[in-house]
């Protein structure tokens, strides 16, 4: 997934997780936001700590691939750069899986005013 803070992603990741459940079709979604709070004990400065979450969610990922127990594998993360995404790409490729970018655009604007209603 690829977009804004407070674009719809994570909304749209369960949306998506809640269909394919419906078809007994395999999903996992793996949450950098969650990664990161789980990581608050850490003591790393920010960008230390985001660098780490990236390698534990790119690593959950291959574990998910190597499995092969899933179907879909749903990476949430604004992943605005393409050399945050090359590295899936290249797994999926790795494995024989089909990849897929999903991007959500909306108003600079707007994910600032989303992201403000969040809960912290």
């Amino acid at each position: 997934m690829v977009g804004l803070p407070a674009s719809g992603k994570s909304t749209l990741a369960f949306l998506i997780n809640e269909k394919l459940q419906m078809f007994n079709v395999n999903c996992h979604i793996i949450e950098l936001d969650q990664l990161f709070k789980e990581s608050a004990n850490i003591n790393l400065p920010i960008e230390g700590k985001w660098q780490m979450v990236r390698a534990q969610a790119y690593n959950k990922a291959r574990t998910f691939m190597k499995s092969s127990h899933s179907s879909f594998i749903i990476i949430d993360d604004t992943n605005e750069y393409r050399s945050m995404r090359k590295p899936y790409f290249r797994l999926a490729q790795e494995f024989a899986m089909k990849y897929i970018e999903v991007h959500i655009s909306i108003g600079l604007k707007e994910s600032f005013l989303r992201d403000s209603q969040r809960e912290a």
